[in-house]
């Protein structure tokens, strides 16, 4: 999952690039001005950091099948479809036990305003 972020934000920052770059020479010809990315912008070093989190997540385990039966028995199962427990979902390790990822449905009602 982590190399799959990383994927994507290469591909915004390659796509970033470019539009920047095409804004600043529209003819292409070298003519055109400097980047017109904002202020304090560097895409390499946005672009690390990005890399640094999603290898922090991918160094978390994901959640083997027994836990993931034995999680979707005890809480999704018995939900009123309000909680889901994806396959591939991040664990954590506790004392005593495991946190396992999941997604908690909240209606609109629900929301505070």
């Amino acid at each position: 999952m982590a190399l799959k972020i990383i994927e994507v934000v290469r591909n915004l920052i390659d796509a970033a690039r470019a539009h920047d770059a095409k804004l600043n020479d529209p003819l292409g010809d070298g003519s055109g001005s400097e980047s017109q990315a904002p202020e304090g912008c560097d895409y390499e070093i946005l672009l690390a950091e990005i890399e640094k989190v999603a290898l922090e997540l991918a160094e978390m385990p994901s959640v083997t099948p027994e836990q993931l039966t034995a999680a979707r028995a005890a809480y999704a199962l018995r939900s009123d479809d309000n909680l889901e427990i994806d396959e591939e979902a991040l664990v954590s390790e506790g004392e005593g036990g495991v946190w396992v990822q999941a997604w908690v449905w909240m209606s609109d009602e629900e929301m505070p305003q």
